[in-house]
């Protein structure tokens, strides 16, 4: 269960999650960050107009580049190097001679991220917005018959978040982007997706899960074996 100040919320078969509250800065200041990002991940950062989401992105990259030492101490942070694929997920560089498979996702406020020495995975943290959750919204998002789970529930705005984040997770995990219509993928058999209670679920080979981290915020992951 998610406590705010700490950092791993959840071991599960094959993998770690962590969720980093933003604005405590637990693992180093921005400055400290900035300095162990690669060229192309300070150029990213710099094209941000916004201050709050360029220090965002820089914690976040810094951050994973501090837990991938955690694992293997011998390697520094700043010396991490990735390679992508054709649709932009990152992988460790064959240089480095390890195996370890990550994923980030931050909001405004959190950053999260999932390891597995074993198993591709994704994951997703979404905090709720102001946003009207229309017709057109639902069809870019939910398979069919996930459109009559929706209409059919009390709780609208939970249920299409947390099928929001399971699609995210299961997307990125599987490494096609958006390459494949988050309608096209169905959570319909999950038939109380909207407890607040954790809960694994297993689609095709991958294992999904949900937790309830606190009010308006949602995370989900998966994870398949390599």
């Amino acid at each position: 269960m998610y406590k705010k100040n700490s950092m791993i919320i959840k071991e599960i078969e094959h993998a770690k999650l962590y969720c980093i509250a933003l604005k405590e800065k637990p693992l180093a200041d921005v400055k400290t960050c900035l300095g162990l990002l690669n060229k192309e991940e300070r150029d990213k950062a710099n094209a941000f107009r916004k201050r709050k989401d360029r220090d965002n992105y820089i914690l976040s990259h810094g951050y994973l580049r501090i837990l991938l030492s955690s694992y293997f101490p011998t390697i520094l942070p700043a010396s991490w190097e990735f390679v992508y694929n054709a649709y932009g997920k990152p992988f460790l560089s064959s240089k480095h001679q390890k195996r370890l498979f990550f994923n980030l996702s931050h909001t405004k406020h959190y950053v999260a991220f999932i390891f597995s020495e074993v198993a591709i995975c994704g994951i997703d943290i979404e905090e709720e917005l102001p946003i009207v959750i229309d017709e057109a919204m639902r069809k870019l998002i939910l398979s069919q018959e996930e459109e009559k789970m929706y209409v059919q529930s009390k709780e609208k705005q939970r249920i299409f978040y947390q099928l929001w984040t399971l699609k995210e997770a299961y997307v990125k995990a599987i490494g096609s982007g958006l390459q494949q219509s988050p309608c096209e993928i169905d959570f319909a058999f999950i038939k109380n997706i909207v407890s607040k209670k954790s809960q694994i679920y297993r689609k095709d080979s991958y294992m999904c899960g949900t937790f309830f981290l606190a009010k308006h915020l949602y995370l989900s992951y998966a994870a398949g074996k390599f």
